[in-house]
């Protein structure tokens, strides 16, 4: 028996190899939040999905030729559609071995392998030269960090002066209740999520880091609702398909989980999504 302790990162990168299917699914080909910018907007998670990436990349303000860091790039699309739309050059890295796997293979289908390229490394310690990038995103993986502040300082190392960060991520909107309390506690063992940070606490912490925020988006009302819905939807229909056969409960278990909180999030309004721009000092 092997009781070795199983690290935050390590228990990431596993729970990315067994689930990144399951998340392409549910979040339209990407794995974050959709956006959905006019209350009667009904459309897919898939084109909501599209217009989060194309969010970012405006906000990002990259132009051709430019080198890009993606931490945290997921299955790589946000990574290819930044590319195609800026032909800037992007490297992203994710702890996660499936994930790059499936990320230079989408490279590689849209032509992109020689731009747009993944590596498997940690972000708390980037193994980049200081000062080798023009611009970064998080999309939606600060979460992810047991201490965000020294994630950002590493960011910030990496860039070049005056380069910008763009930061998507749920955040605290404002105090929670008990019953918020313990779905986000819920939430953050579901998804390996052990740093919800407070909206207002950004600009104290970007400056902790090197970096000065530039700009705020809570966009909340926009994303969360449609977002939950979608991964709701999904793991219902998975539920149905694996009703009576062999399959492994602890999948059935984290299906039903998902189910449940994302019921529970779309009807919750203090915990919410937000996009934040910075500039390296």
């Amino acid at each position: 028996m092997n009781d070795t302790p199983v690290s935050h990162a390590e228990s990431i990168s596993a729970m990315y190899d067994q689930s990144t299917e399951f998340f392409l699914e549910a979040l339209g080909g990407s794995i974050h939040y959709g956006y959905w910018p006019h209350a009667s907007d009904n459309g897919s998670m898939v084109e909501a999905s599209r217009r989060m990436t194309a969010l970012m990349i405006e906000k990002l303000g990259v132009a051709a030729g430019q080198s890009v860091l993606d931490i945290g790039c997921g299955a790589g699309r946000p990574a290819v559609e930044l590319a195609m739309a800026t032909d800037a050059r992007v490297t992203g890295v994710t702890i996660s071995a499936e994930q790059v796997r499936v990320a230079t293979e989408l490279a590689a289908r849209e032509g992109l392998a020689e731009t747009v390229r993944f590596r498997q490394a940690d972000a708390v310690d980037l193994p980049f030269a200081a000062r080798s990038f023009d611009g970064a995103w998080l999309f939606e993986s600060l979460l992810h960090m047991p201490d965000p502040e020294h994630v950002l300082r590493q960011t910030a190392r990496v860039l070049r002066p005056g380069a910008r960060v763009v930061i998507s991520n749920v955040v605290l909107r404002g105090p929670l209740s008990p019953a918020d309390e313990e779905l986000l506690t819920t939430f953050g063992e579901l998804v390996r999520a052990p740093s919800i940070v407070p909206l207002a606490a950004y600009p104290e912490l970007l400056a902790r880091s090197g970096l000065t925020l530039r700009e705020s988006l809570d966009i909340s009302e926009y994303s969360v609702r449609g977002t939950y819905e979608s991964c709701r939807d999904a793991a219902e229909k998975l539920l149905r398909a694996l009703d009576g056969g062999a399959a492994d409960p602890a999948v059935v278990d984290l299906l039903r989980r998902t189910r449940d909180i994302a019921v529970r999030f779309t009807e919750e309004t203090r915990i919410g999504y937000a996009v934040l721009v910075a500039t390296r000092a």
